[in-house]
């Protein structure tokens, strides 16, 4: 069965047009289908076009979320609702044309698990073009895998690939690099892009701040979630040591009749030693934390995907 996630936030003028078309391109895809509209939180008459549009089509199920949470949550909300196995998600803009999903579907066939549009030409300013040409190649600098258009609304997932944890803050502008720093086969795929159907972009520009917060929590989680004493005490025993060198070499200033009380590498010296003890022991207590949760070997199998 083919799920398909709609995010919607303020887009009661694009609806109208977009699920119809929508439905129409995802039925000649499958016989088996349902579209699952989140409801951000809209603030305007979203909410009452889709209990409209509910009505006139049997396979689109609305899901209203109290307030604006996010993308992120939509898409949790959307992917703990779906039944299918296989996941579409689509902005409800209108910029991603329904007809480009049966191009990502085929890449499933090849034995790719999660598949990501690629909008080559796109339909947008210059500073948004500009911004996540910057931003894909910081992806790639950081975290080795290599997609031009991380963030671009069109996807498409095999189901049992999705974990909770890809949706905490914002971390849904970088679901297919963790999916693939866990291990999952990951590809792109051009696909037309065009301009919004009507009404203007909800993007904003002050996101990119706590998007990069949230992108340095990822790489973290990615890397060192299951290991934090790698890192924690890899750092720990480096500047433990720096502080034990700094110490034995005042012992022998101490030593040849000079003062060091004075000094302050003797502050230096201790400061080092106790940071890196600290260190140290925050890397063991994340590893306790980490052996006493529950760990599914399921995350780890390849299984039939």
């Amino acid at each position: 069965m083919l799920s398909v996630i709609i995010p919607i936030f303020n887009e009661e003028d694009n609806l109208p047009e977009f699920i119809p078309e929508l439905n129409e391109a995802v039925a000649h895809l499958s016989n088996s289908y349902e579209l699952l509209a989140v409801n951000d939180g809209s603030t305007d008459k979203s909410q009452t076009v889709l209990t409209k549009l509910e009505k006139r089509y049997r396979n689109l199920k609305v899901f209203t979320l109290r307030k604006n949470f996010g993308k992120s949550v939509a898409y949790l909300v959307g992917f703990t609702k779906a039944t299918g196995d296989i996941i579409v998600t689509i902005d409800s803009d209108g910029q991603d044309k329904p007809q480009e999903i049966g191009k990502l579907l085929g890449q499933l066939k090849k034995g790719y698990q999660v598949v990501v549009g690629w909008r080559k030409n796109r339909s947008d300013t210059f500073l948004k073009k500009l911004s996540s040409l910057v931003w894909n190649k910081l992806l790639y600098l950081f975290s080795g895998i290599k997609l031009h258009d991380v963030n671009c609304g069109l996807k498409v997932f095999k189901k049992e690939v999705l974990n909770p944890r890809y949706f905490l803050g914002e971390f849904h502008r970088y679901l297919p690099v963790t999916i693939a720093m866990d291990g999952y086969r990951v590809t792109e795929i051009e696909v037309e892009h065009r301009s919004r159907l009507k009404g203007s972009s909800k993007y904003n520009y002050y996101r990119i701040f706590p998007a990069i917060f949230d992108f340095f929590t990822n790489m973290f989680l990615a890397r060192f979630g299951l290991k934090p004493m790698h890192l924690f005490g890899s750092i720990g025993i480096l500047i433990f040591t720096a502080g034990l060198l700094i110490n034995f070499y005042l012992l022998i200033v101490k030593i040849s009749g000079s003062s060091i009380g004075g000094r302050p590498l003797l502050i230096l010296g201790l400061l080092f030693t106790l940071a890196g003890l600290q260190l140290i022991f925050t890397g063991f207590l994340g590893d306790l934390i980490i052996r006493r949760e529950e760990i599914s070997v399921e995350h780890y199998l390849s299984g039939s995907a």
